[in-house]
């Protein structure tokens, strides 16, 4: 396993939090999927390119990490735990 992999499972994971601010309570699920989607694009994007080995192979396997562990750690942690729910209610009445 190389470093960029290692930081991309270490991303992955605290992510969801991260998008949990971000979504709002009343958008449809699609919507908050593709929010979702869109935000492990961005990171892996952005953690290849500062690692400063990018390339369409180190592209593509970091945004990979970091969709699968993002969606694993929120369905199995945050969200049965109740820590995305309660961000994402904390964004919700900031937002108001």
């Amino acid at each position: 396993m190389t470093q960029l992999q290692m930081w991309d499972f270490i991303i992955g994971f605290f992510l969801p939090i991260a998008i949990a601010a971000v979504q709002r309570t009343g958008w449809p699920d699609a919507a908050r999927a593709t929010a979702g989607f869109f935000c492990c694009l961005v990171v892996g994007f952005i953690s290849t390119y500062l690692s400063g080995q990018f390339s369409l192979l180190n592209l593509s396997t970091s945004i990979l990490i970091i969709l699968v562990t993002a969606i694993t750690t929120y369905k199995g942690l945050w969200q049965k735990t109740g820590v995305a729910g309660y961000v994402e209610g904390l964004a919700n009445r900031g937002g108001k």
